[in-house]
């Protein structure tokens, strides 16, 4: 569901890729993908402590090891900068 919404939130920021290049948005999702890794950080500390996730959720990205953490959110922002500059690029030859 989180995935969604920040997926979402990319989409509309990115106004649907109008008038950028492909590649301008590849970069912006991975970029989007970095800065949803920083957000989620505290809000996982926050899920853990006070709403019942627990010390695993709450020190998720520790425990499944930063290197992964953060290549997990790049391959999130990789493919959703993808998924909207394909879609761009559908309706600039359309």
């Amino acid at each position: 569901a989180l995935a969604g919404f920040f997926g979402m939130l990319f989409v509309l920021l990115a106004r649907e890729g109008r008038g950028a290049s492909a590649a301008a948005l590849v970069l912006a999702g991975v970029a989007w993908g970095l800065v949803v890794a920083v957000v989620m950080v505290p809000v996982l500390g926050l899920v853990g402590r006070e709403v019942g996730g627990g010390a695993l959720v709450a020190d998720l990205p520790a425990e499944l090891g930063w290197p992964t953490y953060v290549a997990m959110h790049l391959v999130y922002g990789l493919a959703l900068g993808a998924v909207v500059a394909l879609r761009a690029t559908w309706r600039r030859h359309a």
